[in-house]
């Protein structure tokens, strides 16, 4: 009888641990799997969502699958590490976040302070994320010419004009001898929006094919500052949006 109801006991144990995975979403149920874990082992403190009080809706989402060990480099913007930064999230603005934008899947990423497993952050949640000095926002598709692909993109400026940035990378993978190795390949493709208008730019040529208007001036301006577009893409771009934006207002 006292082995009876005490197979009993356990198969009613299994059901409610079912229905507590069914419940609960698969990041949350391995965060407080782990926060156990961590109580019964010597004593440390429960970590994770309780760790993170007021930042807990953050960490909810869903956990990426990890990249293999045979790649030699990762496609993170800037770095592979967790960075500290802002973030505007379900419209409360957050700070000190660490963060990494994952660029060949596209997802901003984020980790407690206390460490843990990391998580996607929804793109329908993030308002923007500071992060490495850059203004990130997800870009979703408008009804405005020539709009490029949604994503995240890097806000370079925004006044008269906008200047975007999208970093993607490619992935690259090479088998031989039994073993495989495999790399990121990184591009940034710039936009600039004006009058309505996108832009696709990054030369020169292209650039002042948009401020055409002052097309003469802003030469001029390109080679008095010897703006680079090969070398200092970014830099020169952005350059020539604020020079035509003082040009078109006669300063």
């Amino acid at each position: 009888m006292k082995i009876k109801t005490h197979i009993n006991n356990n198969i009613r144990q299994i059901r409610y641990s079912i229905q507590v995975m069914k419940n609960f979403p698969l990041c949350l149920f391995a965060l407080l799997c782990a926060a156990t874990l961590y109580a019964q082992d010597d004593g440390l403190p429960v970590r994770y969502l309780t760790a993170a009080g007021e930042y807990s809706p953050l960490y909810t989402g869903k956990m990426p699958l990890p990249y293999a060990a045979y790649f030699t480099n990762y496609p993170y913007l800037k770095t592979a590490g967790f960075t500290a930064g802002e973030l505007s999230f379900g419209g409360i603005a957050y700070t000190g976040v660490r963060m990494r934008l994952d660029v060949y899947r596209d997802r901003l990423l984020a980790v407690p302070e206390a460490g843990g497993y990391e998580v996607i952050l929804p793109q329908e949640q993030v308002g923007h994320a500071l992060l490495h000095g850059y203004h990130i926002f997800y870009h979703r598709a408008d009804s405005l010419e020539n709009c490029p692909p949604e994503g995240y993109y890097l806000l370079l400026h925004d006044a008269g004009c906008r200047a975007l940035a999208r970093v993607t990378c490619s992935m690259r993978e090479v088998s031989k001898d039994g073993e495989t190795t495999g790399w990121f390949r990184f591009a940034t493709r710039y936009y600039v929006l004006k009058d309505g208008v996108y832009h696709a730019v990054g030369s020169k040529g292209s650039v002042l094919k948009v401020f055409a208007s002052h097309r003469r001036e802003l030469s001029r301006f390109i080679s008095e500052r010897r703006l680079n577009f090969r070398r200092n893409t970014e830099e020169a771009i952005v350059s020539v949006v604020k020079q035509y934006e003082l040009l078109n207002a006669g300063l």
